[in-house]
């Protein structure tokens, strides 16, 4: 009877164990993170009753949590990208918002701006008009300002999030590090405790909504927790702290730190995951590129303006000025360098500019490493030819070192960052908008030829000289002079040479036998044209030479449509011509005696080049004509198409009192539709859509992976609740039926109990 009431009792004493399992289930069935417990039973080890073993009850094992790890860990998971997303989502579309406001963003500033120059060009001499481009200049100016003060309000609103994020981060470190504590003292004393094992899991699914976590489980019933690239947040019962530190480079920016073994180590830029994730990949992502984005656009707008404004003449025919401050690049030194200066950069051309920031690190022996943060690429500087060393252009811009660093220092350079800020008007006054172009040509009432002149510009404001230049068309010669050319040779004494060289059939120069030959192309040129120009009357023609004196140019004066002979001839004053007898002419005639006396050269009407003069009468550019191409000089640009002809020439005068000429404000208008970024591949406009793009995208990129992460998230959650969840329809149907198994195992004691007292009962008789 013993037996029974012990076999009684072990199941009396399991069953309650049950059912109080189920009462907890059951109390807990809303309780966040919990997962149901059920009772594991097992036979006691059974007794020897003469050749048999028989039974000796039932005995609680374990209470174990229904715990599937891995769906436990895949919704983790996806809580951090779920986290992580839908931060980006929410900061990206207020910046989305912005950029795109067609009242708020950009493109409408720089369309009203193009506008008002196109006004001007429209009527370049009214002062309204010109008073209404100051005024859409000042508003631009003042967009781009507002923009980048709108972006550092998003930079200061995510520094609060991140010191708000880091803050929970160690709190939740500290409360898991504490439950490990705890759970490794009860695993130590023989037990697992299911509701601390829970209450941990929901500390580190909060935790995963702020980061990216991963877990290793220690023997001990702890968890080892990492974030970022491995860096352990939480080790045993001991948590580690997250900081937040002022950039190195940028102040207005705070990075994340851990603070390990006495040392801070910045690991920003390998945190992911959860809402601090979405933080930086916004600022990252989103913002450093739209303030970027938009200082590219005001670098390239200042540097492009500035550049055509400087080439155009204001009201008081001066050349035009700076029409706004040109931003200079940002360079910032590591707050950790041993040698905080030293580093300039300079804009060299804004059409390549990137949207990138650089990182320039000195890396001993005079070399330097520049890498293009947005894609990784790298370009060395290497200074070994000495110290201030600039160098080569860029992506747009030099760098210049001034002197050599500590190795391991490295700059910041950001060529575009603050341009929006920094951007300026730099004329208050209407008179000083160039409008007009500081010269104007003309074509002589003397043409005979096709040739048409445009209306020419100046193309280089530095090179420019003011002044009257007289473009004439002349014809190239081969005629060479050097004080040997041009000697004479008798082949004997019996007569006395000279030759005689003729312009139109006239008689220009005689050089008599034994005579100095001509020592350069300026004493040919002045023999031809006479003194103070005496020939020119006679032949109808006049020489001119290149800047350098290296080429002589004939040209009809005045001009006329005919062709210009020259004739070289070998002749005698006494005696006569002998086979013998010969010259080299200056125009390459081979004269040989009686065979070949005369040369005549026919140049044609139409001219093949063309001499720039200036007012004092000298060459200040040549070169050989082909309709529509550019005639440079001095600045000046100008082209000629068509047939003119030898004598037709062009002017390039001084635009005095040109306040209705409208060239330049066109010229800058135009610059609206240019290609002036990216390489040439985008307009303003173009460059600020693409951005609006790029952030447009992203943002609605994060929104449906928002969505599909929510679904994910969601059915990982449904079936981690299908296995893990209290069902409280089956915890009723365990009730009852430990229940009558209570009861049964209670009458089971009270069976024995009855047995035992009939025995007692008859022992007592």
């Amino acid at each position: 009877m013993a037996d029974t009431l012990d076999l009684g009792i072990s199941g009396l004493q399991a069953f309650q164990r049950a059912l109080g399992t189920i009462g907890q289930n059951v109390a807990n069935a809303s309780t966040e993170g919990y997962n149901r417990q059920r009772v594991e039973l097992s036979s006691r080890t059974p007794t020897l009753f003469g050749s048999s073993y028989v039974g000796s009850g039932v005995q609680v094992t374990d209470v174990t949590r229904i715990y599937d790890k891995f769906l436990t860990e895949e919704i983790r998971t996806s809580t951090s990208v779920l986290g992580q997303l839908d931060r980006f989502h929410g900061l990206a579309s207020k910046i989305d918002n912005l950029i795109a406001d067609p009242k708020a963003g950009l493109s409408p500033a720089l369309q009203d701006f193009f506008n008002s120059m196109q006004g001007v060009a429209n009527d370049p001499a009214s002062a309204p008009a010109r008073q209404v481009l100051l005024g859409e200049s000042e508003s631009l100016v003042d967009r781009f300002h507002f923009l980048q003060a709108r972006l550092g309000g998003e930079y200061k609103n995510a520094n609060s999030q991140i010191e708000t994020t880091v803050t929970e981060i160690n709190s939740l470190a500290a409360s898991i590090a504490n439950l490990n504590k705890n759970i490794s003292n009860m695993v130590g004393a023989g037990g697992q405790p299911n509701d601390l094992f829970d209450q941990r899991d929901v500390m580190l699914a909060k935790l995963a909504e702020r980061v990216s976590v991963t877990t290793l489980a220690q023997n001990d019933g702890t968890v080892s927790v990492y974030i970022g690239s491995g860096q352990a947040l939480v080790n045993s019962s001991k948590a580690e702290t997250l900081t937040t530190a002022r950039d190195q480079f940028d102040p207005a920016k705070l990075q994340v730190s851990i603070i390990s073994a006495n040392a801070v180590i910045d690991i920003s830029s390998q945190v992911s995951g959860g809402t601090l994730g979405g933080v930086l990949a916004y600022r990252s992502q989103v913002l450093d590129a739209a303030r970027n984005s938009i200082g590219r656009v005001a670098m390239g707008l200042a540097s492009d303006i500035n550049a055509q404004h400087r080439l155009g003449q204001d009201l008081g025919n001066n050349l035009g000025g700076d029409f706004f401050t040109t931003p200079s690049i940002n360079v910032a030194a590591g707050s950790n360098n041993s040698i905080m200066t030293g580093v300039t950069a300079t804009l060299t051309d804004s059409s390549k500019l990137t949207i990138s920031d650089y990182r320039l690190r000195y890396d001993g022996s005079n070399r330097y490493t520049m890498t293009r943060l947005n894609d990784g690429q790298k370009f060395s500087l290497n200074a070994s030819s000495g110290y201030p060393y600039t160098s080569s252009a860029i992506d747009g811009f030099s760098v210049t070192l001034a002197t050599p660093h500590t190795v391991g220092d490295t700059f910041l350079i950001r060529p575009t960052a603050e341009a929006a800020a920094t951007i300026d008007m730099a004329i208050n006054s209407v008179d000083k908008v160039a409008a007009a172009s500081p010269i104007r040509t003309g074509a002589s009432n003397s043409n005979t030829g096709t040739g048409v002149v445009n209306a020419g510009v100046v193309t280089d404001a530095t090179t420019f000289v003011s002044g009257n230049y007289d473009v004439m068309f002349a014809t190239s010669t081969a005629a060479n002079a050097n004080g040997t050319l041009g000697t004479i040779t008798d082949s004997g004494a019996n007569s006395t040479m000279q030759y005689e060289l003729r312009i139109n059939g006239q008689l220009v120069y005689t050089q008599a036998e034994g005579a100095a030959p001509l020592a350069n192309l300026a004493a040919l040129a002045s023999t031809i044209n006479g003194a103070g120009d005496a020939n020119v009357a006679a032949t109808g023609v006049k020489a001119y030479l290149n800047s350098t004196g290296t080429a002589l140019f004939l040209s009809n004066n005045p001009a006329k449509a005919l062709p210009i002979s020259v004739s070289e001839t070998l002749n005698t004053t006494a005696g006569v011509v002998e086979d013998g007898d010969t010259i080299t002419g200056y125009f390459g005639a081979a004269l040989t005696g009686a065979t070949t006396p005369t040369a005549t050269l026919s140049l044609g009407l139409q001219a093949n080049s063309y001499l720039v003069i200036n007012s004092s009468g000298n060459t200040a550019a040549s070169g050989a004509y082909t309709s529509g191409s550019n005639i440079s000089f001095n600045g000046i640009t100008m082209a000629v198409t068509g047939k003119p002809n030898l004598g037709d020439s062009f002017t390039s005068r001084p635009n005095i009192n040109g306040g209705g000429d409208n060239r330049n404000a066109l010229a800058l208008a135009n610059l609206q539709k240019d290609l002036t970024l990216g390489n040439g591949s985008a307009t303003y406009q173009d460059a600020y859509g693409q951005l609006i793009a790029t952030v447009g995208s992203k943002t609605h990129q994060a929104g449906l992976n928002k969505s599909a992460q929510e679904k994910l998230l969601n059915y990982s959650k449904d079936a981690r609740e299908a296995i893990s969840g209290v069902n409280l329809d089956e915890e009723a149907a365990n009730m009852m039926r430990f229940q009558q198994a209570y009861q049964a195992a209670a009458q089971v004691i009270s069976t024995a109990s009855s047995l035992f007292q009939s025995l007692l009962q008859a022992m007592g008789r």
